[in-house]
């Protein structure tokens, strides 16, 4: 249906015509893994350029490519773009191999750093109302997803993911005395197919300290996932922008990196120890990054502090130097 000439399509091509300048925010479809809606994707950037608009990506990531049409079309329509701005050098690198040298490439990090947290003490209400209790245990957040594991380098599965999250959150319980909350990020609302809610309860139905455990009951706004991000004593995430709201207010991180995105922001942040990827994982692995983790707190609380200041002003010179580029 989206690649149909409806109304809503019809008034979308009306907007583009009387437009100078268009920002695309999609942070991460020009890549195989979105293999449904890539095409789409680029689509709709061929018909920006070809109204003759200024066309910028905001900051984003490119690739991975396993096909060689979309390598092809990729490459013949980021060769229209006028200004790029990427979040990760490998991104950089990706451009390089589909020799897209049109635009002004920039690299940042994801705009997400700059977003703001409510006050610590708003946060706590928020869990207090989903019956957190702050009884001077470690809080210990975890974000999950369910993946598909497009073109995955190793033999786990969805199983093997979810055996072991239950598995180190039985662990966090039994060694550490923690309390564990399950944050979802997407939920199946405003069009958004994917449901964290659902992968939080299908790990939590294998945890055995069940009464130590709280799957947050509904999706908060950015503003407020951060801030409860900021009472964690450490976040194990694999959504992205959990990781970006952990380590943005200084929360000791650790990324189950389901992409490629998510280990080159670890990198930005000099967390690149303290991670792991999604397709071979094993609750061993998972057990002494933990372990690291929780000895390093301390260390991680203040690099994160002066990484994400450094990344916070970067973003916002660079995304500055837009006003320039336009002018030329």
């Amino acid at each position: 249906a989206i690649y149909t000439w409806d109304k809503r399509m019809l008034r979308a091509i009306k907007q583009i015509k009387e437009t100078d300048l268009i920002i695309s925010i999609g942070a991460e479809r020009i890549n195989d893994n979105f293999y449904k809606s890539i095409l789409f994707s680029l689509y709709t950037l061929w018909i920006i350029k070809s109204y003759k608009n200024f066309l910028v990506l905001y900051p984003q990531t490119i690739g991975p490519f396993h096909f060689r049409l979309t390598r092809f079309l990729s490459k013949m329509v980021l060769n229209k773009c006028d200004v790029i701005f990427l979040r990760d050098k490998r991104s950089e690198e990706i451009l390089e191999e589909l020799e897209v040298k049109e635009p002004i490439i920039q690299r940042t990090a994801d705009i997400a750093v700059l977003q703001e947290a409510v006050p610590l003490q708003e946060a706590r209400e928020l869990l207090v109302n989903e019956k957190v209790c702050f009884n001077g245990r470690p809080l210990i957040g975890i974000s999950t997803l369910k993946w598909s594991y497009i073109k995955s380098k190793g033999k786990s599965n969805y199983n093997d993911y979810k055996y072991s999250i239950a598995k180190i959150a039985d662990y966090l319980i039994e060694n550490m005395d923690a309390q564990v909350i399950f944050i979802p990020t997407n939920l199946r609302m405003h069009g958004c197919t994917n449901n964290d809610f659902e992968t939080s309860k299908e790990i939590v139905d294998q945890i055995k300290n069940k009464k130590r455990v709280v799957i947050l009951s509904r999706l908060y706004r950015p503003d407020e996932m951060k801030g409860i991000m900021g009472l964690l004593d450490m976040c194990i995430a694999t959504r992205m922008h959990a990781c970006i709201f952990s380590t943005g207010i200084a929360t000791p991180t650790i990324s189950i990196n389901y992409q490629f995105k998510v280990f080159e922001y670890m990198k930005l942040m000099d967390l690149g120890e303290y991670t792991i990827d999604i397709d071979q994982i094993t609750f061993e692995e998972l057990r002494k990054i933990v372990n690291l983790t929780w000895q390093k707190r301390g260390e991680i609380r203040k690099k994160l502090n002066e990484r994400i200041m450094y990344w916070s002003n970067h973003v916002e010179s660079t995304l500055l130097m837009l006003k320039e580029y336009y002018a030329r």
